[in-house]
């Protein structure tokens, strides 16, 4: 996912993207860093550090979370769906600017069909293209 702004910065900046990798959710811990859905609005995923872990009776996992520059913990506590959670295991430095300038759909369609078709046209060029012998001249008299 690439990081839109800096709540957990140094360890992210925004254009960064965070590899997470699937984790139990009643493997996470106090101080893990991860990805989850938000409960309140638009649901949207963020990347944050747990400060405190939960576990009910019914084996639910309700977390709070905190963006590392943040004063203050997050407004919401957030009950984790499923069975799965999803920690960052890496961040690749400023990958997320590559992605958006691959993101038009112009250059997308470009990409998938005009890449393929310019390999297609070399292959043949390559199949067709005189080898060294045909353009040697020829050796020893010529008679006419």
């Amino acid at each position: 996912m690439t990081m839109l702004t800096a709540s957990t910065s140094p360890q992210t900046d925004p254009g960064d993207v965070v590899v997470t990798t699937p984790l139990a959710v009643s493997d996470v811990t106090e101080g893990m860093v991860i990805s989850y859905h938000i409960p309140i609005d638009d649901h949207r995923v963020v990347t944050h550090r747990v400060i405190s872990v939960e576990h009910g009776s019914d084996g639910s996992v309700a977390v709070q979370t905190t963006g590392d520059v943040n004063d203050s913990v997050d407004p919401w506590t957030a009950v984790l769906q499923g069975d799965t959670a999803y920690r960052v295991r890496a961040v690749i430095p400023d990958a997320g600017h590559l992605i958006a300038v691959l993101r038009p759909p112009w250059l997308r369609t470009a990409l998938v069909h005009g890449a393929p078709a310019l390999l297609a046209v070399w292959l043949l060029l390559t199949i067709w293209r005189p080898t060294a012998e045909e353009d040697a001249p020829p050796s020893g008299p010529v008679r006419c």
